[in-house]
C-alpha cells in the first residue's frame, strides 16, 4: 500500500474499557502528530504497552457525562489527576447528551490540532460533541470483543475492585457503551473486532486512516479472559457490532 499522497484524518478511538482501546491506539500512535497535552503513557499489568490517553480529554469528557445526568461511578475527583472510575459509566437510553458551555472551548482547542489521535472509552458517549467542535472531518474508530470477556477484564481493574462491580452490571456497562456508539454511528464510524486486529486484518483501518498500522505493537497472546455463553439483548448486541465490522464470531 503506497502512503503519502493524500490528507490523513484525525481520529477518535474508543470501545468499552477493557476491549482494546490501548492495543490499537498504541499500533497507530506513530502515524499522528497529537495525542493531547499530556498522554498518559503509564503501564501497568492490565496495559503492559500504556494508556494513551489524556488527563484532560478524560477530564472533559467526564464532564460532559456528569452534564447529561449520569452518575460517575467510583472515587470522585476535585482536579484531573486522581484516579476515577467515568469509563465504567452506564448510561440509559433516554440519555439526552449536552456539551457544557464552559467546556466547549476546550475541546475547540484540542480539536483545532491538526492530525490529531485522541483515546478514551467515554467517547462512546461523548464522540458526537467533540466531532461537532471540530474543524475537520474525524474518523471514530471502535473496536470491540466478545462481550463475556470484556466484562472479565473489567472485573480485574482496581477501579472496579472498589466498587465492587458484579459481572452482570460489567455487562450492562458493555450493553450501555456500544448502543451508543452504533447510535451516533455515522459514515466516518469505523467498527473493528478485537480478534481482526489480532489476526492482522488491519487494512480497512489503513484505507480509511490513510496510516500505517504498526502489527508489531501488539502480542497476539493478550487475550487473556476466558469466555462464557452470552444471550438477549448482549448477544443481538454483539451480532449487530460484528455485522458492522465484517466479522464472523466464532
Amino acid at each position: 500500500m503506497i502512503f503519502g499522497t493524500r490528507k490523513r484524518p484525525s481520529c477518535l478511538i474508543y470501545g468499552s474499557g477493557r476491549s482494546g482501546t490501548s492495543m490499537l491506539a498504541g499500533s497507530l500512535a506513530s502515524q499522528f502528530s497529537y495525542l493531547g497535552e499530556d498522554p498518559i503513557m503509564l503501564k501497568n499489568d492490565s496495559n503492559p504497552k500504556g494508556f494513551f490517553e489524556d488527563n484532560e480529554i478524560n477530564y472533559l469528557n467526564d464532564r460532559i457525562i456528569e452534564a447529561s445526568g449520569v452518575t460517575l461511578p467510583g472515587r470522585k475527583r476535585s482536579d484531573r489527576t486522581e484516579p476515577y472510575g467515568g469509563w465504567l459509566s452506564n448510561a440509559p437510553e433516554d440519555t439526552v447528551w449536552n456539551i457544557p458551555f464552559a467546556y466547549a472551548d476546550s475541546i475547540r482547542r484540542l480539536t483545532r490540532q491538526k492530525n490529531f489521535m485522541f483515546k478514551d472509552p467515554r467517547f462512546c458517549f461523548t464522540a458526537p460533541a467533540w466531532r461537532i467542535l471540530a474543524d475537520d472531518d474525524v474518523v471514530s474508530l471502535v473496536i470491540f470483543r466478545n462481550p463475556s470477556r470484556t466484562a472479565q477484564s473489567m472485573l480485574r481493574e482496581p477501579v472496579a475492585q472498589e466498587m465492587k462491580l458484579a459481572y452482570d452490571h460489567a455487562l450492562d456497562i458493555w450493553y450501555s457503551m456500544y448502543y451508543w456508539c452504533l447510535a451516533h454511528a455515522d459514515d466516518l464510524t469505523l467498527f473493528v473486532h478485537y480478534d481482526q486486529i489480532r489476526a492482522g486484518e488491519v487494512e480497512r483501518i489503513e484505507d480509511v486512516l490513510h496510516a500505517r498500522f504498526d502489527t508489531d505493537f501488539y502480542e497476539r497472546s493478550l487475550n487473556r479472559s476466558p469466555e462464557q455463553e452470552i444471550s438477549g439483548r448482549y448477544l443481538t448486541l454483539y451480532n449487530r457490532l460484528c455485522e458492522h465490522a465484517g466479522y464472523i464470531p466464532e
